[in-house]
């Protein structure tokens, strides 16, 4: 598992109208002291320009179409997460609930970086990860 990786995990959260459990693509931002700095995708409708958006309603950065599962346009959800524990996503990638499914490219992965760690639900220790990251990438 590196940065600037997507994978797909089949069971994100539950649905609670049915139970079931549905599907969400994430991207890894950073890797830091064991936990995974990451955000999900969403293709529901955000703003296009700028490709990133800090404002209301939805904090957001354009990823645009990314090709085969993920054929309609896309865009990272900037909202607060809680990092994961690295061993526990390799834990899941070992029992494949969780699958790699592409990497961005390193240009938008960049400008992705940049987003996330300006946006206003990104943690200190967030940042810092993300911003250290983007100093080795440049």
């Amino acid at each position: 598992m590196r940065p600037g990786e997507i994978y797909r995990h089949s069971r994100f959260y539950v649905d609670k109208s049915t139970g079931e459990y549905k599907t969400k693509y994430f991207l890894i931002l950073a890797i830091a002291d064991g936990y995974v700095v990451f955000r999900p995708l969403t293709s529901q409708l955000r703003p296009e320009e700028p490709e990133c958006h800090h404002g209301l309603p939805y904090p957001s950065f354009y990823l645009g179409e990314l090709g085969g599962r993920l054929g309609k346009k896309s865009w990272l959800d900037l909202t607060k997460r809680v990092n994961a524990e690295l061993e526990d996503l390799r834990g899941l990638l070992d029992q494949a609930i969780i699958e790699h499914e592409t990497a961005l490219a390193k240009s938008v992965f960049l400008r992705a970086l940049v987003c996330t760690a300006s946006a206003d639900d990104t943690d200190t220790a967030q940042e810092k990860a993300i911003r250290d990251l983007l100093a080795t990438l440049r």
